[in-house]
C-alpha cells in the first residue's frame, strides 16, 4: 500500500474590518483546528495560510462571522429606541444617547450605523462641525450592511474601552435629518 500524496494547499480569508480581534480570533482558531497547517500569516483585513492536504481534500474552510459583526452582536442583545425630534441637531442628539447610556450605568463602546450612513452630513450640516470618518466623539463608527442610512446604533458595555463583543446592550435611534436636494 502506498503512502497518501500530499500537495500544498493555501487559501486568504477576507476579514471585514467591522469584525474585530474576535473576527481574526475565530478565523485563526478555525484554520488551526484544520490538520497540517504549515503557515499562517495575519495582514490587515486578512489571514491567509498554508498546509498539505492529500490529493482530493483541497476545500475552503468556512468560518461564520456574523455572530461578530455588528448587525450580529446587536441583534442579539437587549436594543432600546430612543426618539429624537426631527429638527434636532446631531450633536445634541449624541449627546443624549450618551446620557442614557451613562444614567443605565454602561459605558460607550461604538457608533453603527448603514454603509452610506447619514451620520457625517446630519452632524456637519446641524453642528457646522465637520468629523473624521471613523469616528465621533472619540467612539468607532461602524458600518454594517444589514442597518440603513438612517439608522444609528450606540452599543454599550458594562465596562469602559470594551470591545464590540462585549456589548450587553445597544440604543438605536433614527436620523430624521434628511439632506436638501
Amino acid at each position: 500500500m502506498s503512502e497518501p500524496q500530499y500537495v500544498e494547499d493555501g487559501e486568504t480569508i477576507d476579514i471585514p474590518p467591522a469584525a474585530g480581534v474576535a473576527g481574526y480570533v475565530r478565523v485563526f482558531q478555525a484554520v488551526l483546528e484544520l490538520p497540517r497547517v504549515q503557515r499562517v500569516e495575519v495582514v490587515p483585513g486578512k489571514l491567509a495560510y498554508v498546509r498539505f492536504v492529500k490529493e482530493g481534500e483541497q476545500k475552503p474552510i468556512e468560518v461564520d462571522l456574523e455572530t461578530v459583526l455588528p448587525y450580529g452582536i446587536i441583534r442579539n442583545r437587549p436594543v432600546i429606541e430612543l426618539v429624537m425630534d426631527e429638527h434636532m441637531i446631531a450633536a445634541v442628539a449624541l449627546g443624549q444617547m450618551f446620557a442614557q447610556v451613562y444614567m443605565d450605568g454602561m459605558f460607550p463602546i461604538a457608533l453603527v450605523s448603514g454603509m452610506n450612513t447619514l451620520l457625517y452630513a446630519w452632524y456637519a450640516t446641524t453642528s457646522g462641525v465637520v468629523q473624521p470618518t471613523g469616528s465621533v466623539h472619540g467612539l468607532p463608527v461602524l458600518l454594517d450592511r444589514h442597518l440603513g442610512e438612517e439608522t444609528l446604533v450606540m452599543c454599550a458595555g458594562n465596562v469602559p474601552k470594551a470591545p464590540m463583543v462585549d456589548t450587553t446592550c445597544s440604543y438605536k435611534t433614527t436620523i430624521l435629518w434628511r439632506p436638501k436636494t
